[in-house]
């Protein structure tokens, strides 16, 4: 900024230079999507090293391939992951010890065998026989129940919860039953479950609500409110048997009426409101019909005429109707409400699956209702199982309401400690703040205890009398071992809620989540990623796989976010042909920004003592395309001599100079064995690198070189948006860019021995016109001139004649 002089002296004055330095992004972040033993789920977590995925994710699982994934990516030279854990709850079960399964499974027999139009037995079941804490007679809305003291209570009230917000047919069953519609939108309003604001106006104007009841009771009323004023119109009309009496009917309802008496409805005054609209249409069309039209043709003809009307309005055809029950199923029908048997019967399953499933475990301290404190385990999986909590009030007084809480984890044996907790959500060390802010294992479960929870004992003395007097030797054998973390001194899991691992993954596991952001989409929450691994999870007759769709959208999302994803080879592929023939229809759609390798690895699986297996390539080939970035950088292809992996003691295929002949022209990157350098990758070509193509992306190294060119500029040139567009900018972005340029030339980048002939950064009124100006546009062109991979070195003999 100039200087404003104003003493006689010497001012000095920072003259900006112009050059914004252009620092390159990262090329080799990896993102892993799949299934892990713990860990937050469809939440991307940037890790540095395997120990933090053992740490974090649990390490290598038999259950899922990902852990030996990553394993295989930071052995072969990976540096930084993002690991994006997904979670199938399925249907895991738990051990019944409290009676929740004898709960779900009557309540359950009550629904499915209730043939009333309302479909409240299950609900009745639950707050009949099933509550620990009933509700005073008759709260016959779950959601206004008590809270439950056990789990069987709990599980009931729940139960009735999702039947309650479930249930159409008691909603459709109560406006039927109402008798006309303004008696009808009134029993719609009992329905709604967001009645806000208050009191309720027009159907139309009723808030957004939440349940599949409360939106069907408002559909219904909206429709109901339409045809509230126009009923009577089409009762009367329908009563008549001749077109005089019908248009003597039609002019009552008129808001407006002739200044003259007149039989012609088409000489009746403009109507303003909807009701007198309708009746000078219909008054029209039926003053048309032929005078000779009697009985049931002339009632045909009305209906029809009275139908086209209402449906010219926006109004459901409710001709056939006989009376408002069957007007209200008309609009069930038109608005497509399912009240099928066959949909309350899925209805009902798909809540008793969903409360049979605990997909974090639970865990509770303390041994009255009033200072009970439940814990959950914060992630998914059965490493909550291991749990353990323990209270204690140490360095506090006696009448203190505080307490101190610990939390172990049995599987790594990592303890959290909590001091000073209070039960009192208005203190600054609220307990579910607390745990939520800090705690990597547990959250708070529902309301806190009135009072603080009860302190575990710590002191043999304190439990001795608890236990036999035949095993106690034993048992202090174990509370000496195990301290105060002893099972009598700590509170673990009880049995019913215990928590599973899930099912296996399925592809809308990864491909539905594009709105809430999970699956595949969970990336959408990491800044940066470079490649994508989706290591197999789906069960095929040869051994893992990746779903296409799956590869498809995951591709497709790689475009977008200017990445590369490594794509395995099918199981199936177990030659040479295999591979041939797939290659079309089994690895996703041609993309430049995919590259599949083929075969897969042998190694040994140290879960299970070292048995040989067959393992995705993806992870190794991931470490290697790091590696090969660090050491040589990402312009040079990932494969050849150099491109060892490790870890790896055979092939799944071996391929020989032929065959590999015969594939790499389709786009396929064999992995080869070549001694003395082991296993390596033998190829690298993208998904279009099919010679038949021709594309000018065939190859990993010039594609990935400006996929880091295009982030890298992306990012590094925002700063120019608002500027003033005129040639100081752009003078200022070709010394940006072109001095990033430069060193990458420097570095052997780009083909050619010149700068000239490598790169050119060009922004001038040539790229950017005064119409560009206008429309606010500065265009940069920037060309480089790649390093192609020498795929091919051909040592051409010639003998020389001898001299004479």
């Amino acid at each position: 900024m100039p200087v404003t002089p104003t003493y006689p002296g010497v001012y000095v004055e920072e003259i900006p230079s112009g050059v914004r330095t252009i620092t390159g992004v990262a090329t080799s972040i990896t993102a892993f999507i799949g299934r892990a033993k713990k860990g937050a789920t469809n939440d991307p977590i940037l890790i540095n090293s395997y120990g933090e995925y053992e740490r974090i994710f649990g390490g290598l699982w038999n259950e899922s391939t990902m852990g030996f994934a990553v394993r295989d990516f930071y052995t072969n030279g990976g540096s930084q992951a993002v690991i994006v854990r997904l979670f199938n709850p399925g249907e895991m079960q738990a051990t019944d010890t409290n009676g929740v399964f004898e709960t779900v499974s009557a309540i359950k027999t009550a629904a499915d065998n209730d043939t009333e139009p309302e479909k409240n037995a299950g609900i009745e079941e639950a707050k009949n026989n099933h509550l620990d804490n009933t509700p005073p007679p008759p709260v016959s809305d779950p959601n206004s129940w008590p809270e439950q003291n056990t789990e069987a209570g709990k599980i009931a009230k729940d139960f009735a919860i999702e039947m309650y917000n479930s249930n159409v047919w008691a909603a459709v069953d109560d406006i039927k039953n109402a008798g006309n519609e303004a008696s009808g939108i009134t029993a719609a309003k009992r329905h709604l479950d967001n009645k806000d604001p208050r009191p309720l106006g027009e159907p139309k104007t009723w808030p957004y609500q939440n349940t599949e009841r409360g939106q069907t009771a408002k559909e219904i009323a909206i429709e109901l409110h339409k045809l509230q004023d126009v009923i009577p119109i089409v009762t009367d009309i329908q009563g008549t048997d001749n077109k005089e009496d019908a248009i003597l009917a039609a002019q009552t309802y008129l808001d407006s009426e002739p200044s003259e008496p007149s039989n012609d409805p088409n000489t009746w005054p403009e109507q303003t409101t909807v009701p007198g609209k309708i009746a000078k249409e219909m008054a029209i069309n039926i003053n048309e019909l032929s005078d000779n039209l009697t009985g049931d043709d002339y009632k045909e003809e009305v209906d029809i005429i009275i139908g086209n009307v209402l449906e010219s309005h926006g109004l459901i055809n409710i001709v056939s109707a006989e009376d408002y029950s069957g007007r209200v199923d008309i609009i069930i029908e038109s608005l497509k409400i399912d009240v099928s048997d066959e949909k309350y019967t899925k209805d009902i399953d798909k809540i008793v699956a969903d409360l049979q499933i605990r997909q974090k475990a639970q865990l509770s301290v303390g041994e009255t209702d009033n200072t009970t404190l439940l814990l959950e385990a914060a992630n998914e999986g059965s490493w909550g199982n291991e749990l353990r909590a323990r209270v204690d009030y140490n360095g506090l007084e006696a009448s203190s309401p505080l307490f101190n809480l610990s939390v172990r984890d049995g599987g790594t044996g990592e303890v959290e400690t909590f001091q000073n907790l209070s039960v009192d959500e208005n203190e600054t060390r609220y307990i579910k703040k607390v745990l939520e802010k800090d705690s990597q294992l547990v959250r708070m479960l529902g309301n806190p205890p009135s009072a603080r929870p009860e302190e575990n004992p710590s002191t043999w003395e304190e439990i001795e009398d608890q236990i036999d007097e035949g095993s106690r030797e034993e048992e202090k054998k174990k509370f000496k071992a195990e301290g105060v973390w002893y099972e009598l001194c700590s509170n673990g899991v009880e049995p019913i809620n215990r928590a599973g691992d899930g099912d296996p993954l399925e592809s809308n596991n990864f491909t539905e989540g594009e709105g809430d952001k999970t699956g595949i989409y969970a990336l959408e929450k990491a800044d940066l990623f470079n490649l994508l691994c989706i290591p197999p999870y789906k069960q095929a007759a040869d051994g893992l796989d990746v779903e296409t769709g799956v590869i498809d959208k995951a591709i497709a999302y790689c475009e977008k976010r200017r990445a590369m994803m490594i794509i395995d080879s099918p199981s199936g592929w177990k030659k040479k042909e295999d591979a041939k023939s797939g290659i079309n229809n089994q690895v996703g759609s041609t993309s430049k920004n995919a590259a599949v390798f083929f075969p897969r690895l042998v190694m040994p699986n140290p879960l299970k003592e070292n048995q040989i297996e067959v393992f995705a390539a993806c992870g190794a080939v991931a470490g290697i395309f790091a590696r090969t970035d660090s050491t040589r950088g990402v312009w040079k292809a990932p494969a050849g001599l150099e491109a060892v992996l490790k870890g790896v003691i055979a092939l799944s295929v071996p391929l020989t100079d032929p065959e590999n002949g015969e594939l790499n022209p389709l786009g396929i990157n064999c992995l080869r064995n070549r001694p003395p350098a082991g296993k390596i990758v033998w190829g690298s070509r993208t998904r279009v690198g099919d010679d038949m193509l021709a594309s000018e992306w065939k190859y990993i190294p010039v594609r990935r070189l400006a996929l880091y060119l295009e982030e890298t500029l992306y990012r590094n040139t925002k700063w120019a948006v608002f500027e003033p567009n005129d040639e100081p900018l752009w003078s200022q972005l070709r010394l940006s860019i072109g001095s990033f340029m430069q060193n990458l030339f420097k570095q052997g980048a780009f083909q050619g021995s010149s700068p000239k002939d490598a790169y050119f950064v060009k922004c001038d009124k040539e790229t950017t016109t005064q119409y560009d100006i206008d429309r606010g546009i500065v265009n940069i062109m920037i060309g480089f001139a790649p390093l192609k991979p020498a795929e091919f070195v051909i040592l051409k003999f010639q003998q020389i004649a001898g001299q004479s």
